[in-house]
């Protein structure tokens, strides 16, 4: 048996904890939950969500064809996921989705081109994210607030 702890709390996972994904991908990036679940992303684009209190995990699909994920937990227990796909020659897309137990949340962002991005979570649960030039905020109803930073010298 292995404990969990997240968010300040702990938790009796008596199941196996993965070290790699289904059909033996590596996992790629893993997160706890606020409400006690542990998330992870395989390298084969699937996304698994271990729930220590119903000793479950659920297998969510995304696109086998990315390059990196993220992930930020919300503090709904649902999961942010930041998706950078390269597409040739230095560029790239880069879009944001939310997950919970049941699926995705609404329809993934399009948030940038040509760049990754870096990402917090704020205290109402939005996710924050910088990019080069502009500061994003993306709220639990999905809508996207974009404000330029200066380009220049900050004292």
């Amino acid at each position: 048996m292995q404990t969990i702890t997240s968010c300040g709390g702990a938790e009796d996972w008596r199941a196996p904890v993965p070290t790699t994904g289904y059909a033996g991908a590596p996992i790629f990036s893993s997160t706890a939950g606020c409400d006690g679940a542990i998330w992870m992303v395989t390298r084969a684009g699937i996304l698994l969500r271990l729930s220590p209190r119903q000793q479950q995990v659920a297998k969510l699909a995304l696109d086998p064809e990315v390059d990196s994920l993220y992930l930020v937990p919300a503090s709904d227990g649902s999961v942010w996921v930041i998706d950078y796909r390269s597409t040739g020659d230095f560029s790239g897309s880069l879009d944001v989705g939310r997950f919970n137990a049941s699926g995705q949340i609404g329809k993934p962002l399009h948030v940038a081109d040509d760049t990754r991005m870096s990402a917090v979570l704020g205290s109402d649960g939005a996710l924050w994210g910088f990019v080069p030039g502009r500061l994003l905020r993306i709220d639990l109803d999905g809508n996207l607030h974009a404000y330029a930073i200066p380009d220049k010298d900050l004292p």
